[in-house]
């Protein structure tokens, strides 16, 4: 397992050679209302890729 946390942009996690077979999204800060809706998250979009594509 790896983890990334304030991502802005690309991310690369290693996992040891192992092959995965799930992505978890945990969303862990769902704002105050100072900026945006309070209470919410969006994600732009995920991609899953093997290290060769």
């Amino acid at each position: 397992m790896d983890t990334a946390e304030g991502i802005d942009g690309d991310a690369t996690f290693d996992l040891d050679g192992r092959a995965g077979g799930a992505v978890l999204v945990w969303i862990t800060d769902l704002g105050d209302g100072t900026v945006g809706p309070r209470f919410s998250a969006a994600v732009g979009g995920v991609e899953v890729r093997t290290a060769g594509g």
